[in-house]
Formats: C-alpha cells, structure tokens, sequence
C-alpha cells in the first residue's frame, strides 16, 4: 500500500503541475484584457488558397462559391485545388469552377503530404506572400479573407481562424464536436491571444506567410501537420495569431464510431509529432525558456497527461476511495461539464434548446477521448483515412442570410 501511494502523489504531482498551468490560464478571457498588438501595416496580402481534396465532389462547390463572394479585392487570391486518390468528379468540378488544379504524380498518404508537394511546388514563386489552407467541407463568412489579412498586419506570419460548425444541429455527435471546438477556441486560443502569447493551428481555416514555409523549410512529416506547425512556430518563436471574426463553418462527422477513427488519427498524429519533436523543445526551453515553448511542450504531453489521470482514477478506486464517493464524483463531474456546455452554449450565441442533445452527450464525448490516448501511446502508427462529407450548404443557408 505503501508503494501504491508513493506513485499516487508522483503522479498526482505532475498532475497538478500540468492543470495548473492549463487551468490558471484559461481564465484569462474573464480576468484581463485583451493585450493588443498594434498595427505595424496596411498591406493587402496576396493569397493562394490551397485545397486538398480527395473525393469532396458533395462539398467543393459551395466552398468555392464562399471564396467568390469574400469581401476581399479579386485579384488579390486565387483558388487552387488539389485532387488527390480521387475515385469522384472533384477534378472536374475544380475545373467548371475555373479553379487552378494541381494533381500530384503520386499517391500521397497525407494531407501533410499534399501540402508538401505544394510548398515545393511553388517555392520559387513570388507572385503571392501568403498560403491559406482549407479543407474542402468548409464554408466561408464574406469577412473571412478580410479579417485574416487584419491579423496578418498586425506582424502575425500564421493566423487560425475561428472554426464553427457547418452542420451544427443535425445530431448529437456534431454538437458535442461543436461544444469542444467552442472551449478549445475561448479557453485556449482567445485566453493565450489575451495574454499577448501564442495560438494554435488547428486543422484548418489558417493563414501563413510563404516565407515562413520557406525560411524553415517546413515540410509536414506527420498525419496531424497542424500540430507539427504549431511546434516549428514555438521553436522558432514565432507566435501563432487567432482572429475570432474570421469565421469559417467546417462539417463535423455524424457518426460516432466515425469520430473514435478520426480522433484516434489527431491523437496519434500528436504523439508522432511528440517523438519527433520533444527532445528538441525540452533542449530549447532549457536555453531559453519562454511560455510559447513550455505550453507547447505541455500540449503534446495531453495524451500521456489524460492516460495518468485515467491511471490514477482507476488505483484510486480499487485502494482508497469508497464506492459512494466514486459515484458522487462522477456526479459532479458530469454536472460540471453540462454546466461548461450550457455555458458555451450560451457565450457563443447558439440555440440552447436545439443543443440540448449534444450537451448531455458531452461529458461522454469528453470521457471518450481516454481509450484514444491509451491505444495512441503504444501505436503511431496511422495513415490519413478518408472521412467521407456530404452537407452542400451554401453561407447563406448556415448564417440566415
């Protein structure tokens, strides 16, 4: 029993460590203003808006026709779309909607992969200075490219976006996908922006500068490249900005055994970037330690964090905690999170009473992500898998206009 405890306080310790780091900073949106970076330019960002597309033949249109109506000077970005395994008429329609296209001579195994082929594709190009990567479910807000480029001028080389969810109410699985993309964004990008720190990349709806790409000569080597470019942007300390008012709808899978595969492909993304980068984040904190760095070396450890955690639950059951406590515990938890839900629900501005069903399920949804952490740490193994996307809403239809 002795020894039991020993490793409950160790782990215990590191725990603490870890939330309070988290914990402490996510009140941030609540507690301080806003630190902000002033305008250092009035440019207007030449964009090559990149889209990687394998079989998105139900989806493509409307995000193109999304992009034709921004509210952003015309020749300033051009669309180019990247088919990609496609067994569909993604190239064509690309084509009918007078695309540029770009078709690999190889069969990549990544969205990374593509992205790479890009970045050598046009490294000697300088007819534009910026990439915007999409995916090609998302749609989107007339502002977004305008809002964008606001962050980009105030000396930002990489903007994420504000994701909302495309297909928002259809059930509970996209609820909860769009309550936790909620809490990441307030409690994780809008609290670090607030403090005058670094964001994340996050999938999607981001921005960055061509000489960024070619100064680190950045070339994705991993499933998850978002995260791996968030890493290469804290070891070269260079802050990742977030703008709340460039919005773009994204469709969240239906299914939720179509979710456990896709989130175990994030998850083991993750640590593939974890096994290729810790050594050299632990070695540059060591150097110089700067809040960027520790909180990206911290984000990667999430899995091995949640797995102790889960870990120390289970001793604690079997050694120490009576069986009702167990219980109220679990109590408390789930009423926690439903009230966190009620929360976003309600600080984004959506409709309480259609989110209900997802609300409820979002404690579930969070507890699920522990068996994805448990089989990440001992398989990396994965290759992009297709995730098929069917919801061919126009801006109009999603924002009420």
């Amino acid at each position: 029993m002795k020894v039991v405890r020993i490793i409950l306080v160790v782990i215990n310790s590191l725990l603490l460590i870890h939330s309070i780091h988290f914990g402490f900073f996510a009140l941030f949106p609540f507690v301080k203003k806003a630190i902000k970076r002033e305008k250092i330019s009035n440019k207007k960002h030449v964009f090559r808006i990149i889209i990687a597309a394998r079989n998105e033949e139900k989806v493509l249109k409307p995000l193109i026709r999304s992009i034709e109506k921004q509210k952003y000077d015309k020749d300033k970005y051009e669309i180019y779309v990247i088919p990609n395994n496609c067994t569909d008429n993604t190239k064509q329609i690309a084509i009918d909607m007078n695309c540029k296209v770009l078709e690999p001579n190889f069969s990549p195994k990544s969205k990374g992969e593509v992205l790479n082929y890009v970045f050598d594709k046009f490294k000697k190009n300088n007819d534009f200075d910026t990439y915007l990567i999409m995916d090609a479910d998302n749609v989107l807000d007339p502002n977004f490219l305008e809002e964008i480029n606001n962050k980009l001028n105030e000396g930002y080389k990489i903007v994420q976006g504000f994701r909302d969810t495309k297909n928002l109410y259809q059930n509970y699985i996209t609820e909860s996908y769009a309550l936790f993309f909620y809490l990441q964004s307030l409690f994780l990008y809008e609290a670090r922006i607030r403090m005058g720190e670094s964001s994340t990349i996050n999938g999607t709806g981001y921005a960055v500068l061509k000489e960024f790409i070619d100064d680190t000569s950045f070339r994705a080597k991993t499933v998850t490249e978002d995260i791996e470019l968030t890493c290469v942007a804290a070891l070269n300390r260079e802050k990742v900005g977030y703008s709340r008012d460039a919005i773009f709808y994204d469709e969240q899978v239906t299914s939720f055994s179509v979710s456990m595969k896709q989130r175990k492909r994030w998850i083991q993304g993750l640590m593939q970037v974890w096994k290729t980068k810790h050594k050299e984040l632990f070695q540059k904190i060591k150097e110089k330690n700067t809040f960027q760095l520790t909180d990206q070396f911290f984000a990667l450890t999430l899995p091995i964090d949640q797995s102790f955690a889960f870990i120390l639950l289970i001793i604690s059951y079997i050694f120490i905690i009576p069986y009702y406590l167990i219980i109220l515990g679990i109590l408390v938890g789930y009423v926690g999170e439903i009230i966190v839900s009620i929360f976003l629900t309600l600080y984004f501005k959506k409709d309480l009473k259609k989110l209900l069903p997802g609300i409820l399920f979002f404690p579930i949804f969070h507890i699920s992500w522990i068996p994805i952490y448990i089989y990440s740490l001992f398989n990396t193994n994965n290759t992009w898998e297709e995730i098929k996307h069917n919801e061919s809403l126009e801006i109009e239809e999603i924002i009420g206009e």
